[in-house]
């Protein structure tokens, strides 16, 4: 494989200014938004419509917007009308994206005519110079293929790298120390995946932890919602005016940079018939379609799926364990059990499951997506409702049974019981489906069917070393003004308080972690 960089156009300090510039700008914008507009299929007659379109209301951009802010109760209002049928929504998904109620989601989770590369891949951005590590075809045939089957001998480099993270990312706790937990969280998830994913020598990269990471932080955060109040139609020429467009490529361009060192040495050691390591800079070698992979963009894609929704999941986690401080106990004597029975091997993770369980009733109660199932139709379907799914239609299945309470899969669905999935595991027939990476349209935290994030072993295990060091190293709850966080809603994105804070102190921990083989 060529390891030669492949810079992305567009990459810099934004500088058109001029007067005339912005009036083009706003022209095409007009004019392309009104063919948008004009060319938008009709709704049709079998599904009702939940936010139809409002009056001179060029490219549907009051709706995007009203969805964006409202998103939550549109999507009540919905459930609410629609109980156990589907209705179709304007959202940032598609212009028809079809909901479906939880009831339905069986039927199509693994639908022929259902894809998911073929929409996701738009509606991220895909097609945008500087976002090409948000494609996913391929992706997760190499994690399925490469990544899970290593799990078993990833299960030391992760322990110890999260222990050398911890050592040096972490502020000395000697004393209770109030600290910003999110930034050091997403410090300790890049660095703990990417050992995984490239190595101890590209992980301990200062400049390539902090590149991935502000690619990610930037690209999931406001540049990704600001090209969604945009329509479709125009989002090809707008980010052109969007300094923060430029910024994601200037990042991508300066991963190519800190990796060609690596791929150089990576080639002389291919040539040298040298035994090969076993990580993500050989896996791209063997995707379904190379040619639309190198690999810098394959390990910051990796980095996206891996480390934005890990780091939500970690914080998520955290933050429940020091609103309910009579967890850490036996989640300590479960920790210590485990690893003592079994060393630091992944057969001691599988005996986590208070932790197991903790950690997905967390996610239950805010998972990363209001739209936790998610596909493109490819061709024309009938569901058994007797509603026709057209052609290039999205379709979604939402969260609220999960975070707002609907419907009747859980018993207090708005109550977080640590003990819910492990006493689940007891219940005959649902043993299955109550493990943090079992997949169910109760519960979408990792999506559902044949196109559930590949990647989730790889997560709950990351997880679940990294909250087991914590919780034998170190004590902590939320600092006072933080001890409720506020949870936002933004489009089908469910956003965590980033601004929360803890009070973090070191403790003597019963077993070293450090030290176990």
């Amino acid at each position: 494989m060529n390891a030669a960089p492949n810079f992305e156009v567009g990459a810099g300090k934004m500088s058109i200014t001029t007067a005339s510039s912005s009036g083009l700008f706003l022209a095409v914008i007009f004019v392309l938004s009104v063919y948008a507009f004009s060319f938008t299929k009709s709704a049709g007659p079998s599904l009702p419509i939940i936010n139809p379109p409002k009056a001179l209301d060029f490219g549907n951009r009051r709706r995007l917007q009203e969805f964006t802010e409202n998103s939550l109760e549109i999507l009540k209002k919905g459930r609410d009308m629609y109980p156990d049928q589907p209705y179709l929504l304007f959202s940032p998904f598609g212009a028809e994206t079809v909901m479906l109620p939880t009831s339905l989601i069986d039927e199509v989770r693994s639908h022929p005519a259902l894809g998911f590369s073929e929409g996701a891949e738009d509606q991220v951005h895909a097609y945008i110079p500087g976002f090409k590590p948000f494609r996913s075809a391929g992706m997760g045939a190499v994690l399925n293929k490469y990544l899970t089957k290593s799990l078993g001998k990833l299960t030391k480099p992760l322990s110890t790298e999260t222990m050398l993270t911890l050592r040096e990312t972490l502020p000395d706790c000697s004393e209770t120390t109030e600290i910003h937990l999110a930034p050091y969280a997403h410090k300790i998830v890049s660095r703990v995946a990417t050992r995984a994913f490239a190595g101890e020598e590209l992980c301990r990269n200062q400049d390539w932890i902090r590149v991935s990471a502000e690619y990610t932080r930037l690209t999931f955060g406001d540049l990704h919602s600001k090209l969604h109040e945009y329509n479709r139609a125009v989002r090809p020429l707008v980010h052109w005016f969007m300094p923060k467009a430029w910024e994601a490529r200037r990042l991508l361009n300066e991963a190519h940079q800190i990796l060609a060192p690596y791929l150089e040495r990576r080639e002389a050691l291919r040539a040298s018939n040298e035994p090969m390591p076993d990580d993500a800079l050989e896996w791209v070698r063997h995707v379904p379609n190379p040619e639309a992979w190198d690999p810098t963009t394959f390990q910051i894609s990796l980095a996206l799926n891996a480390i934005h929704t890990t780091t939500d999941l970690l914080l998520t986690t955290m933050t429940r364990i020091a609103q309910h401080p009579e967890l850490f106990q036996p989640l300590r004597e479960e920790i210590i059990h485990a690893f003592t029975a079994h060393g630091i091997e992944k057969t001691a993770l599988a005996d986590l499951k208070l932790l197991d369980s903790v950690t997905k009733e967390s996610q239950r109660l805010k998972p990363v997506m209001l739209g936790g199932f998610r596909r493109w139709a490819v061709k024309d379907f009938k569901l058994s409702t007797g509603h026709t799914i057209r052609k290039g239609q999205a379709v979604t299945g939402d969260t609220l049974h999960m975070v707002a309470g609907y419907g009747t899969e859980y018993e207090n669905p708005l109550e977080f019981d640590p003990y819910r999935f492990l006493k689940m595991r007891s219940e005959p027939g649902k043993k299955h489906q109550a493990e943090l990476v079992s997949t169910s349209s109760k519960h979408l935290g990792f999506g559902h069917g044949n196109h559930a994030c590949p990647g989730r072993f790889f997560a709950a295990n990351e997880i679940k070393v990294i909250l087991s060091h914590m919780l034998l190293k170190y004590d902590w709850k939320l600092a006072p003004g933080s001890e409720d966080p506020r949870t936002t809603y933004h489009g089908f994105l469910i956003i965590g308080d980033q601004s929360t804070k803890f009070l973090l102190k070191r403790r003597q921990e019963e077993i070293n972690l450090d030290e176990l083989e």
